[in-house]
């Protein structure tokens, strides 16, 4: 039987012309959940993170979302969950708090606060677009000298 990865993993493989979600009325193939779900693992690969470092995830109801989380468990990441409509300074105390090496977050949660936070604390963060991913300009990669939460934390 396959384990949560493996079936993350199979999900992303599915035919990419199979309508896989609908949002808003649009309907989104396994194609462009893929697509995303690779630019996310791509740009986690460029920021040079240890495979266990945590990332923190600010997800949003949004078909973006359902593709980084499949990237991140097709990944075997360690993910910590900040909730997305808390204030600024609540998701900047979460990231100080949870020390993760990188955050994925809808485009419209990276305020200014937040982005200063993630500067302060040298944690690399990863934007989603639609159904684009992309690494914020200043904050491609984690430049933290300190031990970023890792899955052996508790």
């Amino acid at each position: 039987m396959p384990n949560l990865q493996q079936l993350a993993e199979l999900a992303l493989n599915r035919d990419s012309s199979l309508p896989a979600i609908e949002f808003e009325g649009i309907w989104r193939s396994w194609g462009e959940l893929a697509g995303a779900a690779s630019d996310v693992r791509a740009l986690l690969a460029a920021s040079k993170i240890a495979a266990g470092a945590s990332i923190a995830f600010i997800p949003r109801n949004r078909p973006s979302a359902l593709a980084a989380l499949l990237a991140l468990i097709a990944e075997g990441r360690t993910i910590r969950m900040i909730y997305a409509f808390q204030s600024p300074a609540g998701m900047a105390r979460d990231i100080v708090r949870l020390r993760p090496a990188a955050i994925i977050a809808d485009i419209e949660g990276l305020s200014p606060e937040l982005c200063a936070t993630l500067k302060d604390e040298g944690v690399a963060a990863i934007a989603l677009d639609d159904m684009r991913a992309r690494a914020v300009p200043g904050l491609e990669a984690a430049h933290s000298t300190t031990d970023h939460g890792s899955a052996t934390e508790p």
